[in-house]
């Protein structure tokens, strides 16, 4: 069964052996179960979602203000343009100093992306004819939320893992609080390693497939 944020609190203090609040209080719990789900899904890259962003013309790059998913975007794992008469091309990532250096510089249809500094670069710059006829530019994306029901199931135990530690550490129990953020440590090594190895769409990969 999926946790929300309250069954998580009491999956946490059953592991406490607290019932009610006494010694930790739920709002103490509750900070340490979304600082753990700010650091797994920042660092393990668990929360994936398909966003998108509405091409302006001579637009390089789009921050927040534009889409506002981008200020949580911790990495993008691929993209593809849709020019809104069923017809898609992938996108392939850069790194942003590669700007104005690839082959395609002419304004058009975006073939290359890149995400740096909570901005998304898109090149070549997109033409007017592109966004008059509704181009978007989609992704898939790893974002960094503080809402454990955000969260798959299978990643939540992870994240009261990380709570029961901090929890035991306040109350001074140094050994048991090293091996429940051991086995979160192991379980984010583990997520963090098979998302980036998983990761594609790079133009140095695509050029040598």
């Amino acid at each position: 069964m999926a946790y929300t944020l309250t069954t998580a609190t009491t999956a946490v203090r059953n592991v406490l052996n607290e019932a009610t609040a006494s010694f930790w209080s739920d709002t103490q719990i509750q900070s340490w179960i979304k600082d753990g789900c700010v650091d797994l899904s920042g660092k393990g890259m668990v929360y994936l979602n398909n966003e998108s962003i509405t091409l302006a013309a001579t637009t390089l790059y789009y921050t927040s203000t534009e889409e506002a998913w981008i200020a949580n975007a911790a990495r993008i794992f691929s993209a593809y343009y849709d020019d809104g008469s069923n017809g898609y091309n992938g996108v392939l990532k850069i790194d942003p100093s590669q700007i104005g250096h690839m082959p395609q510089a002419t304004a058009g249809a975006p073939e290359y992306f890149a995400l740096s500094g909570k901005r998304v670069y898109v090149w070549p710059l997109t033409s007017a004819a592109i966004v008059a006829a509704g181009g978007t530019l989609n992704f898939e994306v790893a974002e960094i939320t503080d809402d454990i029901a955000n969260l798959e199931f299978e990643y939540q135990h992870l994240v009261i893992n990380y709570a029961i530690a901090y929890a035991l550490a306040r109350d001074k129990h140094f050994q048991d609080a090293n091996m429940f953020f051991s086995v979160y440590r192991t379980g984010l090594e583990f997520e963090r390693k098979d998302k980036v190895e998983r990761e594609r769409g790079s133009y140095a990969e695509f050029k040598t497939r």
